[in-house]
C-alpha cells in the first residue's frame, strides 16, 4: 500500500462562483495536475483507470479493513518470516474453534478461571496477527469475567465467534491469497 491510488490521496473542493465556473476551474486544475510528474493519477470525477484501482483495492481489502491491523501483520512477517507466519495462521485457524468451544464449556460449567483463561488465549493469539477487534472482544470477556446472566455471556461469545469468522477469512486471504 505504499504505491498506487491509496498511498496518497488528495481531495480538492472548489467553492465560489457558479456551477459552470467551478466545473471550468476543476477541469483546468485537473489538466495542470496531470501535466505534473509528481501525480500518477488525477480522477476529477471521471473513470480513468478505475478498473485498475478497483482491482488493487479488492486485492488489498483485508489490509484496508479494520479486521487485520496491517502494520502489526507486516511487523509479524518481518520478525518471523512470511512462510512461518503462514504456518502460524494455519495453526491458529485450526486451534481457535477449540478455544471458542472451551470458552462455551467453561461458561456452561460456571468455571470463572477457565472462562478467563480461554478468553486470554484467544485474545493473545488474535492480537499476534493484528486481529484487533477479535482481540478486543476477547479481552473484554477476559477482564469482565463471567456475568451473572448466562445469556449475556452467550451473546458475548457469539460476538467473538462472529468476529473470529471474519478475521479467519481475512487471515486465510493474507496467508494463501
Amino acid at each position: 500500500l505504499r504505491a498506487g491510488a491509496l498511498a496518497r490521496l488528495v481531495l480538492v473542493g472548489i467553492e465560489g462562483g457558479n456551477a459552470e465556473d467551478r466545473a471550468r476551474a476543476s477541469r483546468a486544475l485537473a489538466e495542470a495536475l496531470r501535466a505534473d510528474a509528481q501525480f500518477t493519477q488525477i480522477a476529477n470525477g471521471d473513470g480513468q483507470s478505475l478498473q485498475a484501482d478497483r482491482a488493487f483495492v479488492f486485492k488489498q481489502r483485508y489490509l484496508l479493513s479494520p479486521t487485520i491491523d496491517a502494520a502489526r501483520f507486516a511487523e509479524l512477517q518481518a520478525t518471523a518470516g512470511a512462510d512461518f507466519v503462514v504456518e502460524l495462521i494455519d495453526t491458529f485457524l485450526l486451534e481457535a474453534p477449540a478455544m471458542l468451544e472451551e470458552l462455551r464449556a467453561a461458561r456452561s460449567a460456571a468455571d470463572a478461571d477457565r472462562f478467563r483463561r480461554a478468553a486470554h488465549s484467544l485474545k493473545s493469539n488474535a492480537n499476534t496477527f493484528g486481529a484487533t477487534t477479535l482481540g478486543a472482544l476477547a479481552r473484554d470477556i477476559e477482564l469482565a469475567g463471567m456475568k451473572p446472566d448466562a445469556a449475556a455471556d452467550a451473546a458475548r461469545i457469539d460476538a467473538v465467534e462472529a468476529e473470529f469468522l471474519h478475521a479467519a477469512k481475512a487471515l486465510k486471504e493474507l496467508a494463501h491469497g
